[in-house]
């Protein structure tokens, strides 16, 4: 790319790049004038850009990314990052974008409880400028890297005792319920996961079960087979001989559906076997308590 005589129309010609796209111009009698009216069309270029950009405010940015995480990420992170833009704007107002500076960040982190909650806010941000720059080609730089992140202390991760897991599996009623946590135990799946199987997914034959996940750094499903043992091989072809839909392996027949979520499945199982949740159900179970 630069300035250089085109051969066949006998005149100088210029290319250049900005930010991603690729400019041209031809029609130049030397080389000179050519290389002034790349230096011309550049400033052109580059205050376009700065007009364009210089009114769109943060909502306006954020309601697309969210657009985009909508399409991209799992309904709860898509969930997660929409309360994060309502905040902030209730917070900080709709700001044009390029005006969002590190002490406008600053501040609304600094109104966090937690300093685990104000790194995890600080990251999803950056998420969205990241975006944004690169969608919108936004001639700033990401005012969440100038912002520092806040020390806290990493929680180690609670596990459930073979004992525990054996008194779920007890409490479990029998039939949908035992099934999924069987499943759970024997896949290592999540929840979701294994509420996503398909008969499709389960190789009676082969004895192995493909289970999708997106816990992947670009948020795509992807499959995991994983073997499938003579305890789950029974559970399973139990389900597949009385099945009542051709499609879904955990199939609601009151909403004609398979099962999206179980939100109170495990309090209750949990509850029953006598054994303190932890995680996500922990949570909700606190949070009814202060009701």
């Amino acid at each position: 790319m630069g300035v250089w005589k085109d051969k066949t129309r006998k005149d100088w010609r210029y290319e250049f790049q900005y930010r991603g796209g690729r400019y041209a111009g031809g029609g130049h009698a030397s080389r000179r004038e050519a290389m002034s009216a790349r230096e011309e069309r550049r400033k052109e270029i580059k205050e376009s850009s700065r007009l364009i950009h210089q009114g769109m405010g943060f909502k306006e940015a954020a309601s697309a990314y969210l657009d985009y995480s909508e399409r991209k990420h799992a309904k709860s992170t898509y969930q997660y990052k929409k309360l994060i833009v309502k905040t902030f704007l209730q917070s900080q107002g709709n700001l044009p974008i390029t005006d969002v500076s590190p002490a406008i960040i600053s501040n609304y982190l600094s109104e966090l409880k937690t300093n685990a909650l104000y790194n995890a806010r600080r990251k999803d941000l950056s998420a969205l400028f990241e975006w944004a720059i690169k969608t919108y080609k936004l001639p700033i730089s990401n005012p969440c890297k100038d912002v520092d992140k806040m020390p806290h202390p990493y929680k180690i991760k609670e596990i459930p005792t073979e004992e525990e897991i054996l008194r779920i599996i007890m409490a479990a009623a029998p039939g949908d319920e035992q099934d999924i946590i069987m499943c759970c135990v024997h896949l290592l799946g999540r929840i979701d996961e294994i509420l996503r199987l398909t008969w499709q997914d389960i190789n009676f034959e082969k004895r192995a079960v493909t289970l999708w996940t997106r816990k992947r750094k670009d948020g795509a499903y992807e499959p995991d087979d994983m073997p499938m043992n003579d305890d789950l091989y029974y559970i399973l072809k139990k389900r597949y001989d009385s099945r009542t839909d051709e499609k879904w392996v955990f199939y609601n027949e009151d909403t004609g559906d398979r099962y999206y979520h179980r939100p109170k499945m495990m309090a209750s199982i949990c509850k029953r076997a006598g054994v303190d949740p932890i995680g996500m159900t922990k949570r909700k179970i606190d949070k009814g308590k202060n009701k």
